[in-house]
């Protein structure tokens, strides 16, 4: 009986304390009474603690937007030159400027951007211009980076650097380079980039800065996410593979509104006074490096108590 006692004891003391006094109790009173409200006190602890268990083998799937929406740019960069508002002048140089100004007024550029696990973004393009006064050719690189910033939203940090050649209606060529700086914020209700675009532009070794050209302020532009089935929402299957005493080995998979995937694997730790397990996942393909969560989740339905990580670039975060 002692020993019983013991056992139940052992069981019970993180729900009601340290059942040591009630051994005690038997020792001191041997009445079977005593004996038997103490294996009934302890039975209960058992019950108590066995109410929260470790998760069970299987998948467990999640879905997140708002404020936990992961963006992924890749695709074809819009492009919204705009140097024809209401303060735009001339590039009155000489006729390279009359032409380049054509070109960034008027241009349709084909430029396609990737967008890393790690948030960084990588391009390139090209883009033509013709007119009775003469053609310009332009190819472009493109780098950048998206991250959230200290309230959450996600921004853009794009360059485009450009070069290429001005050819007027005589022949003649003139060497072109310039850089577009573009600090943009994502807007989740109309899917659109916009923010200040600052730069300069040289032509024949002549050259002014955007502001110039739009009589001294930035220009700002909007743009449209790249693809038109990128909204921001993403969902998270996670399965719990295996379970061993209080350690938990997992796999997840994350996939974002345009069909992207990343796949991740990682391990947890189940801690049975809480019902509290706590999983860190991490990218597992060369596509998927550089990502990572960390989770905590409660009960056998394993509801989301908190979330960190990063996800290209982004911190989508649960407190």
């Amino acid at each position: 009986m002692k020993a019983f006692l013991r056992n139940f004891a052992t069981v019970g003391r993180n729900c009601l304390g340290s059942m040591q006094p009630i051994v005690q109790q038997e020792k001191i009173m041997k009445g079977s009474y005593i004996r038997a409200v103490a294996a009934g006190i302890g039975l209960m602890c058992a019950v108590v603690a066995s109410h929260g268990a470790a998760p069970t083998p299987g998948l467990y799937p999640y879905s997140f937007a708002g404020a936990q929406s992961v963006w992924d740019l890749s695709g074809g960069l819009p492009q919204t030159q705009g140097l024809r508002g209401p303060n735009a002048r001339k590039l009155t140089w000489h006729t390279a400027g009359s032409l380049l100004q054509g070109v960034l007024s008027n241009m349709s550029a084909d430029i396609n951007i990737t967008q890393g696990a790690n948030g960084a973004i990588k391009g390139s393009g090209s883009a033509d211009y013709s007119s009775n006064a003469g053609d310009v050719t332009m190819s472009f690189t493109v780098s950048g980076t998206v991250a959230n910033n200290k309230a959450g939203v996600a921004t853009v940090a794009l360059k485009e650097g450009f070069q290429g050649t001005v050819t007027d209606a005589n022949g003649k060529r003139y060497k072109l380079t310039g850089t577009m700086n573009y600090g943009l914020t994502i807007d989740q209700n109309t899917l659109t980039m916009y923010g200040p675009e600052t730069g300069n532009v040289c032509a024949g070794g002549q050259c002014e800065t955007f502001q110039q050209l739009n009589g001294g302020q930035p220009q700002v532009v909007s743009m449209n996410i790249p693809d038109y089935t990128m909204n921001g929402s993403w969902d998270l299957d996670l399965t719990v593979q295996s379970v061993k005493g209080t350690k938990v080995v997992v796999a997840a998979t994350v996939t974002l509104s345009n069909g992207r995937t990343l796949t991740m694997t990682g391990v947890g730790a189940y801690t049975p006074k809480t019902d509290l397990t706590k999983v860190t996942l991490a990218g597992s393909t060369l596509d998927s490096k550089g990502t990572q969560l960390t989770l905590t989740v409660q009960g056998s339905d394993l509801a989301i108590v908190s979330m960190t990580g990063k996800l290209l670039g982004q911190t989508p975060t649960i407190k």
